[in-house]
């Protein structure tokens, strides 16, 4: 999720610049801009999605400057009744530039939008000519001087910002042309409209909430994360994740490998803004899973995760312990072992566990799998921004969001499609289709489009796939929990069940579906240095400077399809019992 919201961000942020005819970006687009951020920045497309994550982050800390320099702000006197009220703003400015979706404009049609900080009225109209599709927004009724509210209008191909500052009402127009569309992106936009979506903020404060976002993702260009960010990050996941994460006295606590089983949990937080976005998606303690297994006497931590600054290896990979705790503890990862039960134990084939793991070693990260374990409603998994509860003004993600930015990111940055294209084709049945394709074609079959990504993920369905030599195949998809979940599923854990092993789909798991398990126990005794270190855990926590307490820890039973239909949003992710 985090990568995507990178990479949208870099590629949202220039349409501000953009007056009044709808923005269809190109690759070549996105190569200029990047470009212009110098060496560090150059684009190419042969790049990884980590390493291309990694470029965008240093542009976009580039582009935030920028817009600080320049901006000027807009607001009234301190005291005066047209000071704009910013406490939102001011309390919660991560991903503050997330914007609400309002409505969906379809062709000939007019409706009102409401009232909004600056003005107390406005309409949107529709209207087609010749070779495209023209939106006019009239604004009127000023609630304030000086005030600026800011839309955003998609479809599968365009983009358009439109900025309304007060005190002048009035009508801007915004072409939509057809020239150049495919038959699908046509399709969208006459059937299915232009989408409207509402800023919380206006520039200035877009720019604060922008580069606080940006804070909290500097350690993945970092071996370690900073003070700064990782303060960041800790008021991140106190105030939208709900998490505290208290300091903790003692970082580094030995755990002799004598104690760790094969098949034992290995939960990881990194305080880096993936680690605790990802976290705040699914309802987690954690953003990294690992597993452990014991092979020719030597105790290893598998786990499937990129390369990075702070990490040597890419894919799927398995590390001897002593090596990956150094590792672990450069990195600055928090992060705790957690043991299978001795029924499960009992039952967990190493052999096979590590046949299942040698049969996938090398092969990249599961990018293409990457959101659907997370999303498993239709609007019921989607994060909202503080403050809560949550309302009908609050500002959430939306699948009306994702089904018009995907398409246009994947258009501009092929790479990207890696994380969604494949799965989306997967559900409607298809190989080879565009983002525009697909949402087409579930039309025509009948499938919601918003269901889309709430259609199970089957553990059969393969990818697009490379091993760490550049080899190409096909094969599973799998982030970091689904190399666990499986791992367990070839050890034989999930065999007893009705409908045996695959009866389970573990590309549909999170994090927190992965220890919530009941085949993980809390120790009925702990070792002492544990104690010590940590008397309120009910785990071992191995390194971190701040406390890692895993949520709905061995809370679970396994059941067929198992986690396919869960939901859960901040900031108490309530789900149903068998959830």
């Amino acid at each position: 999720m985090s990568k995507g919201l990178i990479l949208l961000l870099a590629f949202c942020l220039p349409c501000f610049a953009i007056p009044y005819e709808a923005f269809r970006p190109t690759e070549s687009d996105f190569h200029k801009w990047m470009n212009q951020g110098g060496a560090s920045t150059f684009y190419s497309p042969d790049d990884s999605i980590s390493d291309l994550s990694r470029k965008v982050l240093i542009r976009l800390n580039q582009f935030a400057d920028q817009l600080a320099a320049t901006s000027t702000p807009f607001k009234g006197q301190p005291g005066s009744k047209f000071a704009r009220q910013v406490d939102a703003s001011a309390d919660y400015p991560y991903l503050g530039f997330l914007p609400r979706y309002i409505g969906t404009l379809k062709v000939n049609s007019k409706q009102p939008a409401g009232r909004s900080d600056c003005w107390g009225n406005a309409t949107l109209e529709v209207v087609k000519g010749n070779d495209e599709y023209t939106l006019k927004v009239h604004v009127m009724e000023p609630r304030e001087v000086i005030c600026t509210d800011a839309y955003a209008f998609t479809t599968v191909a365009h983009i358009q910002i439109g900025v309304f500052p007060t005190p002048i009402p009035g009508t801007k127009s915004y072409s939509f042309k057809l020239t150049g569309l495919k038959p699908a992106e046509i399709w969208d936009i006459e059937n299915k409209g232009i989408r409207v979506f509402h800023f919380r903020d206006g520039l200035v404060r877009f720019t604060e909430d922008l580069t606080a976002t940006l804070s909290m993702f500097s350690p993945i260009l970092e071996k370690t994360p900073s003070a700064a960010a990782t303060k960041a990050n800790l008021e991140f996941l106190l105030k939208y994740r709900n998490l505290n994460m208290a300091k903790r006295a003692t970082p580094v606590v030995p755990l002799d490998e004598s104690q760790i089983h094969s098949g034992d949990f290995i939960g990881v937080i990194r305080l880096d803004g993936l680690d605790p976005m990802l976290a705040y998606g699914m309802g987690s303690s954690t953003g990294h899973t690992a597993v452990a297994l014991w092979e020719n006497g030597q105790l290893y931590i598998a786990e499937s995760t990129t390369n990075s600054t702070y990490w040597p290896t890419n894919g799927i990979q398995r590390t001897p312990y002593a090596q990956w705790i150094k590792q672990a503890i450069a990195a600055g990862y928090n992060l705790v072992h957690a043991p299978l039960s001795d029924q499960a134990r009992a039952v967990f084939n190493e052999k096979a566990a590590n046949d299942f793991f040698h049969s996938q070693e090398n092969l990249q990260y599961g990018f293409g799998s990457i959101l659907v374990g997370w999303i498993d409603t239709i609007a019921n998994n989607y994060p909202c921004l503080p403050p809560f509860p949550v309302g009908p003004d609050s500002f959430c993600l939306t699948w009306e969001l994702i089904e018009t930015m995907f398409p246009i990111l994947e258009k501009a940055v092929p790479v990207v499609g890696k994380i969604f294209v494949e799965a989306w084709n997967h559900r409607v049945n298809a190989t080879g289709l565009t983002p525009a394709e697909v949402l087409q074609k579930a039309a025509q079959d009948g499938i919601p489009s918003n269901t889309l990504f709430s259609i199970p993920e089957q553990d059969k369905w393969l990818y697009k796939q490379q091993y760490n030599n550049g080899t190409y195949t096909t094969g599973k998809s799998m982030v970091c929990n689904v190399f666990v979940c499986n791992t367990w599923k070839h050890g034989g854990l999930f065999d007893s069940l009705p409908g045996g092993r695959d009866s389970v789909n573990c590309g549909e798991t999170t994090n927190l579906d992965v220890y919530a398990l009941n085949f993980l126990t809390k120790p009925a005794t702990r070792p002492v240095q544990c104690q010590q270190a940590d008397p309120d855990n009910f785990l071992c926590q191995l390194t971190g400077d701040y406390s890692l307490v895993l949520n709905d820890y061995a809370s679970k039973s396994i059941y067929p399809q198992y986690a396919e239909r869960c939901p859960g949003t901040p900031p108490d992710y309530v789900r149903p019992a068998k959830c």
